[in-house]
């Protein structure tokens, strides 16, 4: 990525880094946005006894980190890989994809008036961070025509060939969970206390999504929203209250993650 941010992390920042230096206690890594230097503590490595950071981590591979304090005076990072979650590695892994397909767009139009791409990224890119914190955010705004491009850059030339390749691009994207919920229940009316649990999710739990009997005690899910954290909220939603009620000894309840991706609409 093109794309530096200037000063520190904050703490609970989620981060790529690149594995430079491997010690006997603890990984150095260079954190990607800001460019600037991280430390990972073994104990930050990976739950339990590890014997061999090197099992984990290797130099020149990329991980994802939550910044776990930040010194100011001493310009130190501290950073954790297992207290990063999937979902979280699955919204960083998003973000940095649609930032380079955002830089790209740069990169073409760059190419097109035969100068280098840093050059055009470095005059136009600081113009939508001061209101985005991602470029992509930006381009997707103006693709949906929710922000104008005229806002941002005065120079016509260079705004008429940016829309156009924004628009040609960037389309909105959806993001999809697929998943399946095991509720089983040995009450003798077990069958309506299920209809009563689901009728409440439908009445309860806002959002774009399906559920399908599969039998044998097994309902899939597909849940489609604009982005990966609405999806999650909507299943974290549905998978509360169902557990409130199958969460007993006379149930069986649990949630499998099949599959989740984002797609151009």
């Amino acid at each position: 990525m093109l794309l530096i941010r200037t000063g520190l992390p904050e703490e609970g920042e989620i981060l790529l880094c690149e594995v430079s230096n491997i010690h006997f206690h603890s990984v150095f890594v260079k954190i990607l946005e800001y460019q600037i230097d991280g430390m990972v503590h073994i104990s930050e490595i990976a739950p339990g006894r590890i014997r061999n950071i090197r099992d984990y981590v290797k130099e020149g591979k990329f991980i994802i980190c939550k910044v776990l304090r930040v010194s100011e005076e001493k310009k130190q990072v501290d950073l954790s890989l297992r207290r990063v979650n999937e979902r979280e590695k699955t919204q960083k892994n998003n973000q940095i994809k649609q930032e380079q397909r955002a830089e790209k767009i740069i990169e073409k139009i760059a190419v097109f008036q035969k100068i280098k791409p840093e050059e055009l990224y470095n005059k136009v890119a600081p113009l939508f961070l001061k209101n985005y914190p991602w470029l992509y955010n930006a381009f997707l705004d103006i693709s949906e025509g929710k922000a104008k491009i005229s806002d941002f850059i005065l120079d016509k030339k260079l705004s008429e060939l940016l829309e156009k390749s924004i628009k040609d691009d960037i389309k909105p994207s959806v993001s999809e969970i697929h998943g399946e919920f095991i509720i089983r229940t040995f009450a003798s009316n077990g069958a309506d206390i299920i209809k009563d649990a689901f009728s409440e999710v439908k009445k309860s739990v806002k959002g774009s999504y399906k559920i399908k009997y599969e039998g044998g005690g097994k309902y899939r899910v597909e849940i489609k929203e604009k982005d990966f954290a609405v999806c999650h909220a909507t299943l974290d939603s549905m998978t509360s209250l169902l557990e409130k009620r199958f969460k007993n000894p006379e149930s069986e309840f649990s949630f499998v993650k099949k599959d989740a991706k984002a797609t151009n609409a």
